[in-house]
C-alpha cells in the first residue's frame, strides 16, 4: 500500500458567493420539480404562516386600545380567544408545512444519492485508483447529509424565518413609518455583521470539510491496508499521522465554532438597541398622545417576533454554508466524465450459454 500524506488529500471546496447560489439553485430545481405537489402545498402553507405571524401582534396592540384602556370587559374573552386561534393556525400551518418539506428533501436526496451512485458506476476505472475511497464515501454519505439541512429542521425553518421577518417590517412600516424605521435603523449594522462574519465563516467551513474529507480519505486507506501495516510493523508510524490529520480537522472545528460564537451575540446587541430605540422615541410620543399605547406595544411585540427568528437564522446560518460547500461538490462530482463507450441505460450483459 502507498504511504499517503496530508497533501495526498488536499480538497478546497469552492467559495460560497452569490454566483454559487445561483448555480445551486438551478443544480437542486431539476430535483424539487419533480414534485410539484409537496413544493406547492409547502408555498401555500408559509404563506399562512406569515399572515398569521404579522397579524398576532397587530391584534396585541388593538385589544390593549380598544378593549382593555376603554375597559370593555365584555370583549376580553372573544379578543383572547381570536389572538389563541391566529396563534393555533400558526402552529398547526408551520407543522404541516415542516412535515411537507421533510418529506420532499428526504424524496431529493434519494434521487440525489441513485444519481450519485450511478456516477459512481460508470466513473472511469483509472479514477478509482488515483481517489482514495475514504473520499468517495464522504461524497455519498457526509456530503449528502450536509444537504439534507436544507429541507429538515434547519434551513427550511430559516426559509420560514426570512419571510416572516420580511412581512412584519413591511407591516410595521404600513403601521407608522417613523416607528416602523426606527425599529429597522439597526438593519444596516446587522448586514455588516453578517458580511464580516459570514465570509470568515464560509471560510472556516471551507477548511472544515477539506479537512474532514482528508481525515475520511486517510483513515479509509488505512483500514484497507491495515494487513500490510501489521506486516511492516507501521502501526505508529501510522497512528503518528492520522493524529496529525485529525488534529488538523478539531483545529479548523473550533476555529469555526468561535467565529460563530462571535456573530451571534452580535446579533443580540443589536436587537437590545433596537428595542432601547423603540422605547424612548415611542415612548416620548405615547406621553404626548401622538401614538397610541396599544401601537406601542404591537411595535414591542413585532421586535420580541422579529429578532427571535433572526437568532434562530443566525444559528441555522452555519448549516446553510455547510450545505452550501457540500452541494458544490456533489453537482462537480456529478458533471465529471464518464467511461467512455458504456451504455448508460442498458447495462445488462448478454447471457453466456455454456
Amino acid at each position: 500500500m502507498s504511504e499517503y500524506s496530508v497533501q495526498d488529500f488536499d480538497e478546497s471546496p469552492p467559495v460560497v458567493n452569490p454566483r454559487t447560489l445561483a448555480t445551486f439553485k438551478k443544480k437542486l430545481w431539476p430535483y424539487v420539480r419533480r414534485y410539484p405537489r409537496l413544493f406547492w402545498g409547502s408555498m401555500g402553507l408559509l404563506l399562512v404562516s406569515t399572515v398569521t405571524a404579522v397579524i398576532t401582534p397587530w391584534l396585541m396592540g388593538y385589544v390593549v386600545d380598544f378593549v382593555l384602556l376603554p375597559k370593555k370587559l365584555e370583549l376580553l374573552i372573544p379578543a383572547a380567544l381570536l389572538i389563541l386561534g391566529v396563534s393555533l393556525a400558526r402552529m398547526l400551518s408551520t407543522f404541516v408545512q415542516l412535515n411537507i418539506l421533510t418529506k420532499l428533501g428526504q424524496n431529493v436526496l434519494h434521487d440525489l444519492r441513485q444519481d450519485l451512485l450511478k456516477q459512481y458506476q460508470f466513473y472511469p476505472v483509472e479514477e478509482f485508483n488515483r481517489t482514495p475511497a475514504g473520499r468517495m464515501v464522504t461524497r455519498l454519505v457526509n456530503d449528502t447529509s450536509s444537504l439534507q439541512d436544507l429541507f429538515t429542521g434547519g434551513v427550511a425553518v430559516a426559509f420560514v424565518d426570512m419571510m416572516i421577518i420580511g412581512g412584519m417590517i413591511a407591516w410595521m412600516i404600513v403601521m407608522h413609518p417613523v416607528l416602523g424605521l426606527i425599529c429597522v435603523s439597526v438593519f444596516p449594522l446587522m448586514i455588516w455583521s453578517a458580511s464580516f462574519f459570514g465570509s470568515r465563516i464560509q471560510q472556516s467551513f471551507r477548511e472544515s470539510r477539506a479537512a474532514l474529507s482528508r481525515m475520511n480519505a486517510y483513515l479509509a486507506e488505512n483500514i484497507s491496508g491495515m494487513w500490510l501495516i501489521q506486516i511492516f510493523n507501521r502501526q505508529k508510524d501510522f497512528r503518528a499521522r492520522f493524529d496529525g490529520v485529525s488534529k488538523n480537522y478539531t483545529s479548523k472545528q473550533l476555529n469555526t465554532v468561535q467565529m460563530f460564537a462571535y456573530f451571534q451575540p452580535s446579533i443580540t446587541i443589536l436587537a437590545s438597541l433596537a428595542m432601547t430605540l423603540l422605547i424612548w422615541f415611542g415612548g416620548i410620543r405615547a406621553i404626548d398622545s401622538t401614538v397610541t399605547v396599544g401601537l406601542l406595544v404591537a411595535f414591542m411585540a413585532y421586535i420580541q417576533a422579529m429578532f427571535a427568528p433572526i437568532r434562530d437564522i443566525t444559528e441555522k446560518y452555519n448549516l446553510f454554508v455547510s450545505a452550501m460547500a457540500s452541494s458544490e461538490k456533489i453537482f462537480e462530482f456529478l458533471a465529471r466524465s464518464r467511461e467512455g463507450g458504456l451504455d448508460m441505460e442498458n447495462q445488462h450483459p448478454k447471457r453466456v450459454i455454456a
